[in-house]
């Protein structure tokens, strides 16, 4: 079989699985939802490889085979699957759930990350807005750079939570109708967080990744949202979308030019968007001599056994190749570059592990999930945190640094704990009608 038979073969699987999925689990589904993104993501791999300058990249140093294809497509296939079973529309009861606790652990972080954003984030907006300097100069400095200034300690430790608390609070609401002032800050401190790491990143990706956490989000309780906040979110998406856009565009233009659609920044899109598939079959795939055993997925807790960690200094300028790797595995595959969610796991844990993590996930959401009632709360809350994982993966594993390592820490404890010292909490939330019943109208009835 030829590349191209083969290269349209790969986005003709994609699309078929999300049409599959569409017809299987409904459109308010995650799984439909990261069928969707993938299958997208295959659609623009497809216009990548046909673009005109697509022989200059590094993605064309190889070929794709029907081998890659069918393996990548397989675990995918298994990945978004698993999310098939993630729906609330059978829970009556969350179990394994301590509301003090949650408001500490919540108030810890916010305090934590406040002390940092009340020094960075003014920083961040002079940089950005005032400074006169160019961004792409200065997106260029942020390579080889893992510095985050004096109060850095804090976002090395709790800058993967945001999302987290984020969650947390969500949950509450539409689960049990409860929100608090400490919510309130926790929705807060998400926006703003994120806003300081566009602007002190100068990062376009950070915005896709927040859209996609926020649209995850709105999916899993998607039942639960009753028609009038619907109307809201959409009236406070059609003034914050644009911002985002012009936002977006002011950092695009800096980059690639005031030509508008020129063909760079055509190639940039296609690339960014499609390409993470066909590194994987061109390059990973076919060249990888050993796994990496965590080098770039978990370089805290390879710091801590003191084994060699990726530090993020690896990287020289925007050059792609990591010069650590090259030095100790000599390993010249382009490293710097999407490899999707997929590639990440075979880079770190091969071509034997990586398919054992993907059916363990299968199963467990399974478990979980099909014909249960009663669910523990911290299970709602990864669930919403592995499907925007995977939606984000589309391009590359997020949580590969010492913020995501703790990350990991962090809702380990906060499962153990809850585990020990939670109770079960009745939902109250009407699911046919998408309203938050008044729960004393309810234990009248019975």
């Amino acid at each position: 079989m030829s590349e191209d038979l083969v290269v349209f073969l790969n986005t003709s699987l994609y699309v078929i699985l999300f049409v599959f999925c569409v017809l299987r689990y409904k459109i308010n589904s995650l799984c439909t939802l990261i069928s969707f993104l993938y299958a997208l993501s295959s659609i623009f791999s497809l216009l990548f490889y046909l673009f005109p300058t697509y022989s200059l990249t590094y993605t064309a140093w190889g070929q794709v085979t029907l081998e890659a294809v069918l393996y990548q497509f397989s675990l995918y296939c298994i990945l978004i699957l698993s999310f098939g079973y993630c729906k609330l529309d059978n829970i009556k009861t969350i179990t394994q759930y301590n509301e003090e606790f949650i408001l500490q652990v919540q108030t810890v972080i916010i305090g934590a990350l406040s002390v940092y954003l009340a020094f960075q984030l003014p920083s961040s907006i002079f940089k950005f807005f005032l400074s006169g300097g160019d961004l792409a100069e200065m997106r260029d400095e942020t390579y080889g750079d893992n510095s985050s200034g004096s109060f850095g300690i804090l976002v090395r430790i709790f800058g993967s939570m945001p999302y987290v608390l984020l969650i947390i609070c969500i949950a509450k609401y539409f689960l049990f109708n409860r929100f608090t002032i400490i919510d309130k800050c926790s929705i807060g401190l998400y926006f703003v967080f994120k806003f300081n790491t566009i602007l002190a990143a100068i990062s376009r990706a950070s915005m896709v990744f927040s859209f996609m956490e926020l649209v995850a989000l709105f999916v899993f309780f998607y039942l639960y949202i009753s028609p009038n906040l619907r109307k809201t979110i959409l009236k406070v998406s059609a003034v914050v979308i644009p911002l985002i856009v012009a936002l977006f565009a002011m950092i695009t233009l800096s980059r690639f030019g005031e030509e508008g659609m020129n063909i760079e920044e055509d190639m940039t899109t296609f690339r960014y968007a499609g390409e993470a598939q066909l590194n994987f079959t061109n390059l990973l795939y076919p060249d990888l001599k050993e796994p990496f055993m965590g080098f770039s997925q978990f370089p805290l807790f390879r710091r801590v056994l003191g084994l060699r960690y990726d530090d993020g200094l690896g990287r020289l300028d925007e050059d792609v190749f990591n010069v650590y790797i090259q030095e100790y595995y000599g390993y010249m595959n382009p490293t710097y570059i999407f490899h999707g969610i997929l590639g990440a796991y075979v880079f770190n844990w091969g071509f034997y592990i990586t398919p054992l993590l993907c059916i363990l996930l299968f199963f467990a959401l399974r478990y979980y999930y099909k014909d249960r009632e009663d669910i523990p709360f911290m299970c709602v809350v990864i669930t919403v945190l592995l499907a925007s994982y995977l939606c984000k993966g589309v391009t590359y594993a997020d949580y590969c640094n010492e913020s995501g390592n703790m990350m990991i820490l962090i809702i380990i404890f906060m499962c153990v704990y809850q585990m020990n010292n939670g109770e079960q909490e009745k939902v109250i939330a009407n699911t046919d009608f998408g309203e938050v019943l008044d729960p004393n109208e309810d234990d009248n009835e019975q």
